[in-house]
Parts: C-alpha cells; sequence; structure tokens
C-alpha cells in the first residue's frame, strides 16, 4: 500500500515518550514499540508536518515502515471507534464462563497486609453450595444463545487458603469438567496459595487431579521477611523455603507454569536479587516460572505501617527484577502488554463465589461483607441457592453486580490517553471520578515501556 498522496497521522494509540537522547514509540493496542534516536524523532515529526514529505522516496520509506507497524494511520477516528466496539464486544460477552471460587477464607497465614484481614469469618463451602456450583457451571455452558459463540470455562481458585479446602477443591472440579465435557467445551483452572502446604506429599499429588495450567504463589523476598509478615517462626520460614524451592521443578511439570508473586514494600524491595539466587542454586530456575513483583499498599493511603514504595520506585524495582530474573533463568515481564479487558469485576460472564454461596463479580469483595448486605455491587442474586440454576444464569447474565457498564473510552482523563490499551482506565472499584493530571498510572507505564523499548 502506498502512502503517496495520503495524509497519515499519529495513531490514537502511539505514546511518544521522550526522553534527553531518544524517543520511544509505543502502540498500546498491538503491544509494539519502536525506539528512535532525538534526530530520528525530528525528522518524523516534520515528515507528517511538511506537505511535500512524502514525495521524496527516503521519506516515503520510512513513513510507511511506521503506518505497517500502526504507529501511523490515516484515519485516527475510525482506529479508535473499531479499537472501542472492540472492548464493548469482549465485555459484553457472555457465552463464556470465568469463575473465581474461594472455598475457604480461612488461612495458615496471618499476612499483616492482607486486604481480607478485617472480613468476617465465613464457614467452608458447604456440599450443598458446591453442588449449586456445579449446576450453575451446567446451567450456564447449556443455555442456548442466539449466535453462535465459542464457549470455555475458565476457574480460579482464590481463598483464604484454598488448599485447606482439598476435598472441596477435588469435588468441584470433578463436578465442573464433567459439566465441561458434557458441553463440549475447554476447561482450564489456576490456583492462588501461600505456598505453605505445596511441599508436602498429599498436596504435590492432589496437583495433577485439579487440571490447572498454573499455580500462583505469593512470597515476601527472602525467608526473614516470610516469616516476619506472615506470622511463622523464621525456622519454619527457612524451612518452607528450601522444601518449596526443591518441589518447585516437580509441581512446574504437572501445570506447566508458576508465577512467584514477591510482595515488597521499602524494606524487603531490595531482597528480590538474593531470592532468585537462592531459588536458582537450588534447581529451581526455570523461564516457565514468571517473577513478578505485588506492591504493598493500604486502602486508607496510610502507608506507615509498611513504608509502601511510591509508583516510580516500585517501576523502578519491577525493572530491575525483569534484568535479575533473566540472568538467573526465571521468566519475567518486560513491555506493558495490551489488555482485553479491565477486570473480572466489569465482565458479565465473571462469577466470584464465596464460601456462603455469596455470587458477586468484584474479586476483592470475596468475604470481605458479612450477612444482610445490599452492596450494590452485589445486585439482585443473593447466593447462588437463591433459585434455580437456569433463572440464575439468566440474572447473572444481566447487568448489576458489578461494573458492568464501565467504559474507560469514555472516562474523563482515559478518553484521549494514547496507553488506554494497555491500561482500561485501571480499577474500575478504586479509581476516582477522573485521574490526576499527570496519572501515576501513565507515569508508571511510560517508564517500563522506555526501559524494555
Amino acid at each position: 500500500m502506498s502512502t503517496v498522496g495520503t495524509r497519515l497521522s499519529m495513531s490514537p494509540f502511539t505514546a511518544r515518550i521522550r526522553r534527553e537522547t531518544c524517543e520511544v514509540w509505543y502502540h498500546s493496542i498491538t503491544g509494539r514499540a519502536r525506539r528512535l534516536s532525538a534526530a530520528q524523532a525530528d525528522v518524523v515529526t516534520r515528515l507528517l508536518t511538511a506537505e511535500d514529505a512524502l514525495e521524496a522516496a527516503p521519506a516515503r520509506a520510512v513513513v510507511e515502515h511506521l503506518r505497517t507497524q500502526g504507529f501511523l494511520v490515516a484515519d485516527p477516528k475510525a482506529e479508535r471507534e473499531r479499537a472501542h466496539r472492540d472492548y464493548l464486544t469482549r465485555r459484553d460477552q457472555i457465552s463464556d464462563l470465568f469463575l473465581t471460587v474461594a472455598p475457604t477464607m480461612a488461612c495458615n497465614l496471618h499476612c499483616d497486609y492482607c486486604f481480607q484481614a478485617g472480613s468476617p469469618a465465613l464457614p467452608r463451602m458447604s456440599r450443598t453450595v458446591q453442588q449449586a456450583m456445579v449446576d450453575l457451571v451446567g446451567a450456564w455452558l447449556d443455555t442456548p444463545l442466539e449466535s453462535d459463540q465459542g464457549r470455555a470455562l475458565v476457574v480460579q481458585w482464590f481463598g483464604g487458603e484454598p488448599l485447606l479446602a482439598r476435598e472441596t477443591l477435588l469435588r468441584c472440579t470433578a463436578g465442573m469438567l464433567a459439566r465441561a465435557e458434557h458441553a463440549g467445551v475447554g476447561y482450564d483452572a489456576e490456583l492462588l496459595t501461600n505456598g505453605l502446604l505445596l511441599p508436602t506429599r498429599g498436596v504435590r499429588e492432589l496437583l495433577p487431579r485439579l487440571h490447572l495450567s498454573a499455580v500462583h504463589i505469593s512470597l515476601d523476598g527472602n525467608a526473614a521477611s516470610y516469616a516476619e509478615r506472615k506470622g511463622v517462626p523464621p525456622a519454619q520460614a527457612r524451612r518452607l523455603y528450601e522444601r518449596l524451592a526443591s518441589c518447585l521443578p516437580e509441581i512446574l511439570e504437572v501445570v506447566g507454569r508458576i508465577v512467584l508473586r514477591v510482595n515488597v514494600d521499602r524494606r524487603n524491595v531490595e531482597e528480590t536479587g538474593s531470592l532468585l539466587e537462592f531459588l536458582a542454586a537450588r534447581g529451581a530456575a526455570d523461564r516457565r516460572v514468571l517473577v513478578r513483583l505485588g506492591q504493598i499498599g493500604v486502602s486508607d493511603g496510610d502507608c506507615r505501617a509498611h513504608d509502601c514504595l511510591s509508583g516510580a520506585r516500585f517501576t523502578s524495582a519491577e525493572v530491575a527484577l525483569a534484568a535479575l530474573a533473566r540472568t538467573w533463568g526465571f521468566g519475567a515481564q518486560g513491555l506493558p502488554e495490551p489488555l482485553l479487558w479491565t477486570c473480572g469485576a466489569t465482565l458479565r460472564r465473571h462469577v466470584t463465589v464465596g464460601p456462603d454461596g455469596v455470587l458477586g463479580r468484584c474479586v476483592p469483595e470475596i468475604g470481605a461483607v458479612g450477612d444482610g448486605d445490599t452492596s450494590q455491587h452485589r445486585g439482585t442474586v443473593r447466593t447462588i441457592t437463591d433459585t434455580d440454576s437456569v433463572d440464575l444464569v439468566r440474572r447473572l447474565r444481566a447487568r448489576g453486580l458489578g461494573h458492568e457498564c464501565f467504559d474507560p473510552y469514555r472516562e474523563p482523563g482515559c478518553d484521549n490517553c494514547p496507553l488506554i490499551g494497555t491500561c482500561l482506565g485501571a480499577c474500575p472499584r478504586d479509581r476516582q471520578s477522573a485521574w490526576a493530571d499527570p496519572c501515576p498510572a501513565r507515569q508508571n507505564l511510560e517508564e517500563r515501556i522506555v526501559a524494555f523499548a
């Protein structure tokens, strides 16, 4: 396709991030990045503004390359409208079912930063709730749709510590697998755990029966920090780290992917390098083991207890960790990736199930509210046993359980941001009506883009 005679413009999703010696271009829908010298960036600017810029062959070649990479487009408005429609289509899809399930809110640790620390005590998921959830899965997958859409069942085991409810995991997995096979759809599951029980023989023998594709393990830097923050004796933490490191390769062969989430603040952020060295020395290094940071924060903004990292400092730590992880043979994050949706709270096909059978969309709200709650985010469906499964599916596919109307393309502060494709307005539950200017999320994304481009 020739660009001769065509006036091109910057894509609405192209962020131009200028630094002293370079300019990085990043397209937030495709995830492509291109690093230009400051001189090259100035030339491109002139090419886009000069009336005769496309007459010279070298100029045409530069512009054509940028066009084929998506950084330059002939119709920015049409591109944005198309991306917006695609987002709304994905947000409103109801053929798939994404379940986030907490079989128990009980935990065998006491992390001092846990957002569920003040949650009311809930019983473990009863047999009645378990069966109702399996019936819900079957009804959702069997309900006819007007359009012929592909289907999938995706389950994320959450808690509390889900491995404290092993019989529930096994029973529900068997039931949901049978319903998925009956409907002819794929099944995928992941497990979030604090890791304390993973080295035990019974749990390792359990994992193949859960049909997991990934296990997410939460750590806190070195064993000493783990002991302090999770409320266990130092000697127990050291033994856990040794046993966990030794069994990671075995777990990896069963599940295919492990995500190590290292929760950090100013006090332990420098420990990630020694943690990776410790794990690698015990044979746990593998590109399928993804190491990432979790930013410890507090809901009321008071960081005195944890000396929370600023956004810029956390981003710097992420960049440093990525380099260290690759050095030691682990997987790591790189360029920010485009998002398909904001979060599960915005999806009509995402349902959270608490151990008491209370339904919702937003994961942090699982188990966070006691009996009698009438929160608007829980809508009109109180529990999974309120009605028969077919009617429950109809009500869940309607709006009213979360932020299903959230549209970042129309949010103040996001509507004209070129990085919207890789941010999508962040958490709709936490965000204000508009981000401050400059947007902290955008600042942090720009730093990652410059580092990894």
